[in-house]
């Protein structure tokens, strides 16, 4: 602190002296005293203390992400006790064939995979919501018999051998491609959504079956068809299938994330319509492999 004696002349010209003080230090406070005039400079202590940053602040921005996930299929099917079927144009109940049973695929398992991109938005520190769009493979075996009739030189693809005629057993591999809508949630059970830790992972999956290839049952031609499944009728084109996850991140870098662990998917609703006498579901378990990038 300093204190200047000033003229009346000096008073006069007190703007322009005002004016020439460095007016973008913030720290220096003015102030006149009364006669004689004075001039007193307090200078404030520079505060070194950080503002505080928020919640808002915090929290890490969108992520984008690629999940592969390679998965063993279950096949579950269940004959239903009755079905629509079309007479006549009219929708009839219809009970069930009982020898239809041994044409059902066996419970079988194979190997399917689906992939994933996904964007991620966060709820808070731990938990994000989930968004994405995935492509998805199955597959199963249909058991049929190819039966030739010697007198008639007829052919027929049935479910149990016909009396009279030479049937041999066979295998149709069905196949099916999926494209869904992952919609779901991602929980840090340690850490935050960014750093290293573990991961808990559920999610709702609308899904669309775009193409494959099938052999089904046609009851009015007494016979299997097989073909493309989009010219198949009794196919369900859209479904809902949900999944459950556990995983552990592994932060790479200051930008990417590295997620391993286990997943499980299963159908909520059938694949086929009420017009087939079959409700038919697949579940499967995998390894989760995903790349999330900030």
């Amino acid at each position: 602190m300093f204190q200047d004696q000033v003229s009346s002349q000096d008073v006069q010209q007190k703007p322009l002296f005002l004016a020439s003080l460095n007016s973008k230090t913030p720290r220096l406070n003015l102030f006149w005293d009364s006669n004689p005039m004075k001039i007193i400079i307090d200078e404030d202590p520079i505060s070194t203390e950080k503002p505080k940053k928020n919640l808002f602040d915090q929290m890490p921005g969108p992520s984008w992400g690629f999940v592969f996930q390679p998965e063993y299929v279950n096949n579950w099917e269940q004959m239903r006790s009755a079905y629509l079927q079309n007479q006549n144009g009219n929708p009839v109940v219809t009970p069930v064939d009982p020898n239809f049973r041994s044409s059902l695929n066996s419970l079988n398992h194979n190997v399917g995979f689906s992939m994933a991109l996904q964007s991620r938005f966060a709820i808070d520190l731990k938990t994000s919501f989930d968004f994405g769009l995935s492509y998805g493979f199955r597959n199963d075996r249909q058991n049929y018999f190819e039966c030739f009739n010697a007198g008639t030189g007829e052919s027929k693809l049935h479910y149990q051998p016909l009396a009279g005629w030479n049937s041999t057993p066979q295998t149709f591999q069905n196949s099916y491609h999926y494209v869904s809508l992952p919609v779901g949630m991602t929980h840090a059970l340690t850490g935050n959504v960014k750093s290293t830790g573990f991961r808990l992972h559920w999610n709702l999956v609308p899904q669309f079956l775009v193409a494959g290839k099938s052999m089904t049952f046609d009851f009015d031609r007494d016979g299997f068809v097989s073909g493309a499944i989009s010219k198949n009728e009794v196919y369900r084109r859209t479904g809902l299938t949900a999944g459950l996850g556990l995983g552990y991140a592994v932060k790479m870098n200051a930008r990417t994330l590295l997620e391993t662990g286990i997943q499980w998917n299963g159908n909520w609703s059938t694949l086929f319509n009420e017009y087939y006498p079959v409700d038919k579901r697949f579940g499967a378990i995998g390894a989760r492999i995903g790349l999330v990038f900030k």
